[in-house]
């Protein structure tokens, strides 16, 4: 095993990454939900109203095209913040690396037969 140090992290293709990968995680995430919003808004607004209310007849539901909006906008909002967050990091171990000598890493050499 040979051992290498991490000195450097391109900010950009670190942004990159971790927005890909958090725009995939937030779509699956927001995809699980979405059933979850739907079911949750049409309990709420098929409450009956509250005794003593006056005025307010219940709690009301949020619009069925909400979780639609959710499912679109909650990946979008991990890529934007991924991208934002992965950047910032790989700056901060950029500056940090000069004082605490980086990240050690240990890899093996192995020889790997390419398919064609």
């Amino acid at each position: 095993m040979r051992a290498f140090e991490i000195r450097r992290f391109s900010p950009l293709r670190c942004a990159n990454v971790v927005a890909v990968v958090l725009a995939a995680l937030y779509g699956a995430l927001a995809v699980l939900m979405a059933p979850i919003l739907i079911g949750v808004s049409a309990i709420v607004s098929n409450l009956p109203a509250t005794p003593g209310a006056g005025r307010h007849p219940g709690p009301p539901g949020f619009p069925t095209w909400v979780p639609l909006v959710f499912v679109v906008l909650y990946p979008v909002m991990g890529a934007v913040f991924g991208w934002i967050g992965g950047g910032l990091g790989a700056l901060a171990y950029n500056f940090v690396v000069q004082y605490t000598g980086g990240i050690e890493v240990e890899l093996d050499e192995t020889v790997t037969e390419r398919s064609v």
